[in-house]
């Protein structure tokens, strides 16, 4: 019989073992929403048509610079993410 703290340990080290992958997908969607933040807006809309909400900016500029301020901010989070993780070893 395992001992419950060697299967839990496993998980975590499969966990770990995931999150650079996951940090690199994410920096994926921040450059996808920065460099096409009315694409990214787009996919919102389309994301939530599918769960009967409507929804539409009130200022269009003002969203667009705000969906691009955001996909930077999650380059950023998500490269840091991934460097402690990867370089620092968590």
């Amino acid at each position: 019989m395992r001992d419950p703290a060697d299967t839990l340990e496993t998980l975590a080290n499969i966990g770990w073992g995931f999150l650079p992958l996951l940090a690199l997908g994410v920096f994926g969607f921040g450059v996808f929403s920065a460099a096409m933040p009315e694409r990214s807006i787009a996919l919102y809309q389309r994301l939530m048509a599918r769960f009967n909400w409507r929804v539409s900016p009130i200022d269009e500029r003002r969203e667009l610079r705000t969906t691009r301020v955001l996909g930077l901010l999650l380059m950023l989070l998500s490269a840091v993410a991934w460097w402690r993780v990867m370089v620092q070893g968590l």
